[in-house]
């Protein structure tokens, strides 16, 4: 089963969107997760109309549940933000089970680069506003994660695209 390309287009949007607010604000408004959890009803329709069983309905919706439930032990643990967890946790589901893998491969190599990328920038920051440990500076920054959640997700979605 596979997410329809307006579907994923929508998904993306509202992913980026996210990004663009964490970047600036360090937080993702309940709104995003919202909005990702209502496009599950058309996407369920479209799939039961296609001939999926709702047993296939049932896993995609367990894949939401174990991407919260992993999300939350990750916020415990201090790695992710609460607004991390709930933006995965409602994505998951508009994604087939089978490749979530793939997709939670590719927002982690993205969230390395752009840990990579946020960092040297928290670096440079410091060291132009001449502070004496521009590294320990830069170590200690936040990381909005929602940048490399839509990365991922892009990249993702250009795969989907060119391998179907």
């Amino acid at each position: 089963m596979s997410l329809p390309i307006a579907g994923l287009i929508a998904c993306l949007i509202i992913v980026w969107w996210a990004a663009v607010v964490d970047l600036r604000t360090f937080t993702i408004p309940h709104a995003f997760s919202w909005a990702l959890m209502a496009l599950w009803i058309p996407f369920a329709l479209v799939a039961m109309q296609s001939g999926v069983g709702l047993g296939v309905l049932a896993v995609q919706a367990l894949g939401g549940l174990i991407a919260f439930v992993i999300g939350v032990v990750f916020f415990a643990l201090g790695v992710m933000g609460g607004g991390d967890v709930k933006l995965l946790a409602a994505l998951t589901p508009l994604i087939p089970f089978g490749t979530l893998p793939v997709l939670f491969v590719l927002i982690a190599l993205s969230g390395l680069v752009w840990a990579l990328a946020y960092g040297s920038m928290r670096f440079m920051q410091a060291r132009r506003a001449g502070e004496s440990d521009a590294l320990a500076t830069a170590r200690m920054a936040r990381l909005p994660y929602g940048p490399a959640i839509a990365m991922g997700l892009s990249l993702y979605s250009v795969a989907l695209v060119l391998l179907a």
